[in-house]
C-alpha cells in the first residue's frame, strides 16, 4: 500500500488580527505498493487506516494509504499491469481468428493532491518499491482534503477507438490547536456553484509556452485565464472561471523500436482529456470542457486537469520514444463568504523540499 505520512510539528491558534501559522512536514513514500489487480482502473483510500472526519492535534502524526489498479506506465518496470509494461502488452498482442484483442487498457496516471497544493506522480515509483521525500507546508487549523485521481486511455476491442477513464478518491482531516476538542465543525454546503470552462489552445499561446518541434516538448499544460483568480471570495450565487490547456490531439500510432514499443511521431500521440473536480465533495469529477459542481460554504479547492501523452525523457534519450502518461492542473481556491469575518481551513502557503523525483541512474532495461 501507498503510504503518505504528514507530522505536525507545531500547531498555534488562529486568530482574527494575527495570523498564527502551522508548521506541517510532509513526508511522502511508498512502503509496500498498494496495486491490486482489480482488472479495471480503481484507486481507494483506505479508510480503516485514515477515517473522513478524524481530529488531529500538535505531534500527531497523520497516515493516508490508498490502493490502486492503473496501468501505471515505467520504461523500467512498475507495480501495476503486466509490471508496467501495459503499453508493449497492448501493442503486441495477437488478436483472435475475429481481428478481436482481450488488451483494452493501454496506460494511465496517478496524482495526487493537498488543497490547493499539486503533489503530482512526485517520488510514488512502484518500481523502486521504497521511495520517500519532505515537503514543508504552512497550514491553517482547520479542514484539510488528500485527494487522489487516476485516469486511463481505454481502447476498444478492435484497437481503433479511444476514450478515458477516470476515477477519485479524497479524505478530509481536521486540524485542532485545542486537544480538548472532540468534535470538527461541520461541513455546510452552501447552495452556491462555480460555472467552470475550459478552451484549448496552441501551445506557442500558452503563458509558458512551447513549440511542437520535438517530442521531448510535447506534453499536456493547464494555466489559468489569469493567475489572479486562483484565490476567489464570493459571495455569488454562481462564480465563473476559466482555463486554458494544450495536449495531445490526434490518433495513437506506435511501431516497434529495438527493445519497446513507442511513438511514431509527436503528432501521434493520442488524445487528452480534461476533468474538473471539487476537492471535498464526493462525486464531483466532471469528464468535460464546461459544466458546473457544487461550493460548501467557506474554502473550496476546484481543480482543472487536462492529461496527456510524454515520450518519456529516459527511454527517448536512447531513442526509444516510450508512452508515458502525465498530468498538468490548475487549482483554483474559492471562499464562499456567507458574511464579513474570515475563513477557515485555508492552505495558506506551500515550499518545497527536494521535490525532485527518485529515478537517478537506474539500470536500463535491455
Amino acid at each position: 500500500m501507498a503510504l503518505f505520512l504528514l507530522s505536525f510539528l507545531s500547531v498555534m491558534p488562529t486568530k482574527a488580527v494575527v495570523e498564527d501559522k502551522d508548521t506541517v512536514t510532509i513526508t511522502l513514500g511508498t512502503d509496500v505498493a498498494g496495486y491490486v489487480d482489480k482488472g479495471e482502473l480503481y484507486v481507494e483510500i483506505d479508510r480503516d487506516v485514515l477515517p473522513d472526519g478524524k481530529i488531529f492535534y500538535t505531534g500527531d502524526e497523520i497516515w493516508l494509504h490508498f490502493f490502486y489498479d492503473v496501468a501505471y506506465t515505467n520504461f523500467f518496470g512498475a507495480a501495476g499491469p503486466n509490471g508496467g509494461f501495459q503499453c508493449d502488452a497492448w501493442f503486441y498482442e495477437e488478436p483472435d481468428e475475429n481481428g478481436l484483442y482481450n488488451e483494452t487498457r493501454f496506460s494511465g496516471m496517478l496524482n495526487g493532491y493537498l488543497d490547493d497544493y499539486d503533489l503530482g506522480l512526485t517520488d510514488f515509483d512502484p518500481y523502486e518499491g521504497n521511495t520517500t521525500q519532505e515537503i514543508t507546508i504552512t497550514l491553517e487549523e482547520g479542514w484539510h482534503t488528500f485527494t487522489i485521481v487516476a485516469a486511463e486511455y481505454i481502447s476498444d476491442n478492435t484497437h481503433t477507438e479511444f476514450h478515458w477513464d477516470w476515477v477519485k478518491d479524497e479524505v478530509s482531516f481536521y486540524v485542532s490547536a485545542d486537544s480538548a476538542l472532540t468534535e470538527a465543525p461541520a461541513v455546510e454546503t452552501s447552495g452556491k456553484k462555480v460555472k467552470f470552462e475550459s478552451i484549448a489552445q496552441n501551445s506557442e499561446d500558452m503563458k509558458n509556452g512551447f513549440e511542437w518541434t520535438s517530442m521531448w516538448d510535447v506534453r499536456p499544460v493547464a494555466e489559468p485565464e489569469a493567475y489572479s483568480d486562483l484565490e476567489i471570495s464570493t459571495k455569488k450565487l454562481v462564480t465563473k472561471i476559466t482555463a486554458y490547456y494544450n495536449t495531445t490531439w490526434q490518433k495513437l500510432n506506435l511501431t516497434d523500436y529495438v527493445w519497446d514499443t513507442g511513438f511514431v511521431d509527436m503528432y501521434s500521440m493520442g488524445y487528452g482529456d480534461v476533468a474538473w473536480f471539487n476537492a471535498a465533495i464526493n462525486n464531483s469529477l466532471v469528464q468535460a470542457t464546461k459544466g458546473t459542481v457544487p461550493l460548501n460554504l467557506g474554502v473550496n479547492y476546484v481543480v482543472f486537469a487536462v492529461v496527456g501523452f510524454h515520450a518519456y525523457d529516459y527511454a527517448y534519450y536512447y531513442g526509444i520514444p516510450f508512452p508515458t502518461v502525465q498530468f498538468s492542473s490548475v487549482i483554483y481556491k474559492i471562499d464562499v463568504v456567507p458574511g464579513l469575518g474570515p475563513s477557515y481551513g485555508i492552505l495558506i502557503s506551500v515550499s518545497i523540499f527536494g521535490l525532485v523525483a527518485a529515478l537517478g541512474l537506474k539500470r536500463f532495461r535491455k
